[in-house]
């Protein structure tokens, strides 16, 4: 081990000192069975039965794709998840990777804005890892200003 490891090594334990254990962050309690068992996003039949149940919970309109609004409001009124429902920056990387992952295949044109039957599969598995990664990230930001 070389000196300006074992520095590193020092100042990066002095900082864990530094943390405080008490802030919500590091108090937050996710339960991760109860999102695993919401979030239908396996390749089973009946997960994709269930998938299209919800799609259409998430979709009021009928028209067949969701907004990120609908997404937003289904997130509280169907999931009722709050913890996910708080976690806008989750919601929203996961919204924009779904509706982007295929060409729509509309002819209105609208398709490629929003998140079609299709993608659906998708935003919910993106939404899953998107908050995993929010709650790490929450539990680093000791500050709480988004920043590392």
């Amino acid at each position: 081990v070389k000196p300006a490891d074992v520095g590193e090594f020092q100042t990066f334990q002095h900082y864990f000192k530094q943390i405080n254990l008490s802030t919500p962050a590091f108090t937050m309690s996710i339960d991760w069975a109860e999102i695993n068992a919401k979030l239908p996003y396996a390749k089973t039949p009946e997960e994709k039965e269930r998938r299209m149940a919800m799609f259409s919970q998430f979709d009021p309109n009928g028209n067949g794709i969701l907004s990120l609004a609908e997404v937003d409001k289904a997130m509280r009124d169907v999931l009722a998840i709050d913890d996910l429902f708080d976690a806008k920056p989750a919601i929203m990387r996961a919204f924009q990777i779904a509706k982007n992952c295929t060409k729509s295949s509309r002819s209105d044109g609208h398709g490629d804005d929003y998140i079609e039957k299709r993608e659906f599969r998708y935003f919910l598995l993106s939404l899953r890892q998107y908050f995993e990664y929010f709650v790490a990230f929450e539990r680093i930001d000791t500050e709480g200003d988004r920043r590392v």
